[in-house]
């Protein structure tokens, strides 16, 4: 009897050992599972972290390519109260004809989302143009007023921006409804005043329309 309960007893303890060894591969499983999630997970965690510097780095340099602008004059600002208004030109020495291009941005610098509604004719943003004698010779409104009071409303995260390109063709008149097209201006000094607004409702001051000190630009 012995030769027969022999086998069986070696194969149950075959079994029981295979068990014991497919608890411990289960085991090890589900360890090397976890330990891969975590590695994944530390991995998105890195990615996501990663993209934000990047993000913050193209935002300090878009700030510092800023205060490149201003400290060369080809930047200048206007502030009210939980905004800024950032008028901005390629240069400031054009030849006689050439176009200047007006980069304007509008950003809240407060730190909180803010919705408004901005009260505009065809555009947001505009922008006049001066001669040395301080006489307003363009304007990008017909006449310097609205055709059509609209109002327009807009949500600004903190520290976000909405910006627009326009483009004076050295030109005397307005931008719309000029017929025959606006006389050429001459050689000489000019200065660009930019403006947004007004702002509604009016934040914190009375008179909610933002304009920029003047950028001076000579044309030859």
């Amino acid at each position: 009897m012995s030769e027969v309960e022999e086998p069986k007893t070696f194969r149950k303890g075959v079994a029981v050992a295979l068990g014991i060894i497919c608890v411990i591969l289960a085991v090890g499983l589900v360890g090397v599972i976890a330990d891969y999630a975590l590695i994944i997970s530390d991995k998105d965690s890195t990615i996501a972290s990663l993209k934000s510097q990047v993000s913050q780095l193209n935002i300090n340099i878009a700030n510092l390519q800023g205060q490149i602008d201003y400290l060369s004059g080809r930047a200048v600002r206007g502030v009210i109260a939980g905004f800024m208004l950032t008028m901005t030109l390629e240069k400031n020495q054009y030849s006689l004809g050439e176009p200047v291009n007006i980069t304007m941005t509008l950003t809240n610098t407060s730190n909180q989302t803010v919705s408004f509604s901005l009260d505009y004719s065809y555009s947001y943003f505009q922008f006049l143009i001066y001669n040395d004698t301080n006489s307003t010779i363009y304007s990008s409104l017909h006449n310097g007023e609205p055709l059509l009071p609209l109002a327009v409303s807009y949500t600004l995260n903190a520290g976000q921006s909405m910006s627009d390109v326009y483009s004076w063709q050295q030109t005397i008149g307005s931008s719309l409804f000029v017929s025959p097209p606006g006389v050429p201006v001459s050689s000489g000094t000019y200065y660009i005043v930019g403006q947004v607004g007004p702002i509604l409702p009016p934040i914190l001051e009375p008179n909610s329309t933002i304009e920029t000190t003047p950028i001076q630009i000579t044309i030859s």
